[in-house]
């Protein structure tokens, strides 16, 4: 027999334990154990129990050495977008809420007064849907600043459970994924800074005005770029840049400000 792996699978209404190893030339699969999850009420939202998700991995675990096995490597897999805020020590900041929560109601909205629909599904190529993280995360900055602002952590609900076995924090790339937060395309993390763009009365501030009131390039500079911009696919920032006009991390910089 080769190399034993056990993955834990979560789901919306129960989890699992699967251990497997190939056996002559075919995958064999055992199912370890076998436990009850699902979304709990706590003041009237709806959260994770991940102590109890914890404890039943625990459990599968015991379950595991029971049998003699010894997993070579552990996976957890569950659904997407919920995360856990930690401060610097690791110890969980507020509630680690549901998908299903109705607080990220209008969040959307909120978030288009300052980044459009457009320009964010351009940036990390994921299709809107009203539970994803980065309007849960818009939820926290509405109804909960202090614990956000005391946040110095975010992991998803897998990472987290990963680093209560490890004591190792990482995020994993196909979890990632799942938050419109990354870099279309790329494994890094989006900055959300000021628009490209100016939409209407939604106050948008274009890039280039943002770098002239920073004082980084001059109205003179910023009329030759866009001239230079015109019948290209480049961006305003990839132009100056090209110029030499702007380095890379002073257009971060002024995105951030």
């Amino acid at each position: 027999m080769g190399n034993y792996y056990l993955a834990v699978d979560l789901g919306a209404s129960g989890g699992r334990l699967i251990g497997g190893c190939m056996k002559d030339g075919h995958l064999a699969l055992d199912e370890i154990h076998r436990f009850e999850n699902g979304m709990i009420r706590v003041d009237g939202s709806l959260c994770w129990d991940y102590q109890h998700i914890f404890s039943e991995i625990l459990t599968g675990l015991k379950k595991c050495s029971e049998m003699g096995l010894k997993p070579f490597s552990i996976r957890i897999d569950t659904w997407g977008v919920d995360y856990v805020l930690t401060d610097g020590d690791g110890k969980v900041l507020g509630k680690t809420y549901g998908y299903r929560d109705s607080r990220t109601e209008g969040m959307d909205r909120k978030l288009e007064e300052f980044l459009s629909p457009e320009e964010l599904y351009e940036r990390t190529g994921i299709m809107k849907a009203p539970f994803n993280t980065i309007y849960q995360l818009m939820a926290d900055k509405t109804f909960q600043p202090d614990i956000l602002s005391r946040a110095q952590n975010m992991l998803m609900v897998p990472d987290y459970l990963n680093y209560l076995l490890t004591g190792v924090m990482k995020c994993e790339y196909s979890e990632a994924s799942t938050t419109q937060l990354l870099k279309r395309g790329k494994k890094e993390w989006q900055s959300f800074g000021n628009s490209e763009k100016k939409q209407g009365s939604k106050g948008y501030i274009r890039l280039g005005d943002l770098l002239v009131s920073a004082g980084l390039i001059t109205e003179e500079q910023l009329t030759a770029a866009l001239a230079a911009q015109k019948g290209t696919n480049k961006r305003l920032g990839t132009v100056l840049q090209e110029e030499g006009l702007i380095t890379e991390s002073e257009l971060i910089e002024a995105l951030q400000m």
